[in-house]
């Protein structure tokens, strides 16, 4: 089994991470909404798509 101190650094890498990815979900967010507003559509897209993919591996690294 895991030692107390080996689940406790695992536990704040992982927090570690989802903090690290919702920072990267806002920035790709901001990003998406400004490039909309410059109707840059197509540039847009791309961010939406990787924000996307960012959501998707938050929720299968908290499964």
């Amino acid at each position: 089994g895991d030692t107390p101190a080996g689940s406790r650094l695992r536990s704040a890498v992982q927090r570690s991470l989802l903090e690290s990815l919702g920072r990267t979900n806002r920035a790709l967010t901001r990003l998406a909404a400004h490039a909309r507003l410059a109707a840059q559509a197509r540039e847009a897209s791309t961010f939406e798509q990787a924000g996307a993919a960012q959501l998707w591996a938050e929720s299968a690294a908290g499964a």
